[in-house]
């Protein structure tokens, strides 16, 4: 099974929910696109 585990620092839990105070734009939009990466590389 291929996995990656990716942390991101300072980073809490619903980082990509947009309308609560955790969202970093920057950090969810690196998350976001390393998932797109991911997916686009392995599946």
């Amino acid at each position: 099974m291929t996995h990656r585990l990716t942390v991101y620092p300072g980073v809490d839990h619903a980082l990509r929910h947009d309308t609560g105070e955790r969202y970093d734009r920057t950090l969810a939009t690196a998350a976001w696109n390393d998932t797109v990466s991911w997916f686009g590389q392995y599946v």
